[in-house]
């Protein structure tokens, strides 16, 4: 009986010990770190650290309290390198180029390449084959002929023929010449609508009418006795 009193006796203490020990281990286990984040140790003179937790521990007065953070102070804010143009001649870059510095002074060229030598110049091309022949539009109404007596243009009811002989322009329909400006027409003799053998001379202002007696010197039709000698109407 006494025997049995004895284990549950013991049994009832390794309970109860069992969880102090874990009470205990849980306060330890959320203090350390304190709630700053902090590390709290002690620091023996023989080098040794205890790390503790001061809701439920102190240094001793051998030991030198010290403490530390989980996560370090923040460092000194970074220095960007400065960056200069180099221009060309410079005795780092013949052709130009770039200085960059750092924080402690110290400076890096980067340069620009050379400029190339020129190019050899390229052989003559061969002169083109000469071409004779006719283009014709796809719907057959439109040509240009080219052979050794002149170059045709031909449309519906117009021919523009260049030759030996001059520049020949033909239409069947209408045909019209403007100009923003002047428009000037010369030549050794100048025929307008004139097909004949005939010269009607243009008169011009100041030229001489002949007259009838009937109707001298009234307004009145007469004959043209003479006119321009290069310019014909009609005939």
């Amino acid at each position: 009986m006494k025997a049995m009193f004895g284990l549950l006796r013991r049994r009832r203490l390794a309970v109860v010990t069992a969880a102090i020990f874990a009470v205990a281990g849980g306060i330890a286990y959320g203090s350390i770190p304190d709630a700053g984040g902090v590390y709290h140790a002690c620091l023996a003179k023989t080098g040794a650290v205890r790390i503790i937790d001061t809701d439920t521990d102190q240094c001793k007065s051998i030991e030198t309290p010290i403490t530390f953070n989980q996560k370090g102070q923040p460092g000194d804010p970074g220095t960007s390198p400065t960056v200069a143009q180099v221009a060309a001649g410079d005795s780092h870059c013949a052709a130009g180029g770039a200085a960059i510095t750092d924080a402690a002074g110290s400076t890096a060229y980067v340069c620009s390449g050379a400029n190339g030598k020129d190019g050899v110049d390229g052989t003559n091309g061969t002169d083109g084959t000469p071409f004779s022949g006719t283009f014709t539009s796809p719907n057959g109404q439109y040509s240009i002929s080219v052979t050794d007596t002149g170059v045709t243009i031909s449309g519906v009811g117009t021919t523009v023929n260049l030759s030996a002989n001059g520049l020949n322009l033909e239409s069947g329909s209408g045909l019209k010449v403007q100009a923003g400006g002047t428009l000037g027409l010369s030549g050794a003799l100048l025929m307008l609508n004139n097909s004949g053998p005939t010269c009607l001379q243009a008169a011009r202002m100041g030229d001489p009418i002949l007259a009838t007696s009937a109707n001298q010197g009234a307004l009145s039709t007469g004959f043209i006795e003479s006119g321009s000698p290069t310019v014909c109407i009609g005939g």
